[in-house]
């Protein structure tokens, strides 16, 4: 357990590693904040530190570095403070003007945000927009194409209409196709597309073998239209401001993914889907430590009438958390408010 003056000290040395990217000693630390105690003290803070994981001495020097630990036990502190100390209003938002651009829909509305938070923290954001709509199984039908392949064809509640071609190894008569469409149609009308899928792969290929004495399999057209209808959008701003905080020992295979991951990296951006609203903290040192251990992610996600929105910001492990979270805390309190 760590006393305040120990977090303080640990909050002091990630502030001053982040503004010189150079290891903090003591007498560094005292001459540039407030502490009021003596350099004894404030090296035997240091040693407790390390020794419980949070800094790490810098080769033969005195002065000591933020571990991962480190940064995301101060991550942690950092945001259980900010979230007892919410936007009250009062104080000034620069992203209130945000309120008078109405017109625009939810994600041209985050692009906006996105845009602004760029210019004030210096940093590539990204948006990514989930659609939510949901979609109900409307009609199925059946059409023979010849005598080995067949077409079917599924129509949602929102008319949305798609398509597969079955290549089978026999032909199915005119009623076996008829009582197909019935099971079809009678068993599925009406269930969001989820549900369809689940009971196109439990039960109704028992359904159908019973009626026409043959194994189908119709999941594959389900999930074509599950597929295309989960829509995302997505778009980047400041892209070219990662080159300022490129390392040069970055091997290779770093830039590659950083590079991917300000581009659209599928597998973070479904993990910063599953987040609950809110704002958090991914480190790189926890998704990919081989490659991106340098990098963090702030992102913020919410809920709109039709769409699941998150922007994130991507920057340095030294970046200045307690600035950029103030900017998503007033960033969110004018989006939702809007």
């Amino acid at each position: 357990m760590l006393t305040p003056r120990q977090k303080q000290i640990l909050s002091l040395i990630i502030k001053y590693y982040g503004l010189e990217e150079e290891p903090i000693g003591s007498k560094t630390l005292l001459n540039r904040s407030k502490l009021n105690v003596s350099p004894a003290t404030v090296r035997n803070d240091m040693l407790a530190l390390e020794n419980e994981g949070y800094l790490l001495k810098a080769h033969s020097s005195s002065g000591r570095i933020p571990s991962n630990d480190g940064y995301r036990f101060y991550v942690n502190q950092l945001m259980a403070m900010k979230e007892g100390h919410k936007e009250d209003g009062k104080s000034p938002n620069p992203f209130s003007q945000l309120r008078r651009a109405s017109k625009y829909n939810d994600f041209e509305m985050a692009k906006l945000a996105a845009d602004m938070l760029v210019s004030l923290a210096n940093y590539p954001v990204f948006v990514l927009g989930q659609d939510l709509t949901t979609y109900h199984f409307e009609e199925f039908k059946l059409f023979a194409l010849d005598d080995e392949r067949m077409m079917a064809v599924l129509m949602t509640d929102q008319g949305r209409l798609d398509n597969i071609v079955f290549h089978t190894p026999y032909n199915l008569s005119s009623d076996q196709m008829d009582r197909v469409v019935d099971i079809m149609n009678q068993e599925l009308k009406g269930l969001d597309l989820e549900d369809v899928y689940q009971r196109m792969k439990l039960t109704i290929p028992f359904a159908l073998q019973r009626a026409t004495g043959y194994q189908l399999d119709f999941s594959s057209l389900i999930e074509k239209i599950r597929t295309s209808l989960k829509r995302h959008h997505f778009n980047v701003s400041g892209r070219n401001l990662i080159y300022d905080f490129l390392n040069p020992l970055m091997g290779k295979e770093s830039i590659k993914d950083l590079m991917s991951l300000v581009d659209g990296s599928n597998p973070v951006y479904q993990e910063i889907e599953n987040y609950p609203p809110g704002i958090n903290v991914l480190f790189g040192f926890e998704y990919s430590p081989s490659t991106l251990s340098s990098v963090s992610m702030i992102s913020t996600t919410y809920l709109t009438n039709q769409q699941k929105i998150s922007i994130g910001l991507i920057g340095p492990n030294t970046m200045g958390y307690n600035k950029i979270i103030q900017l998503f805390q007033q960033m969110t309190a004018a989006l939702f408010n809007y």
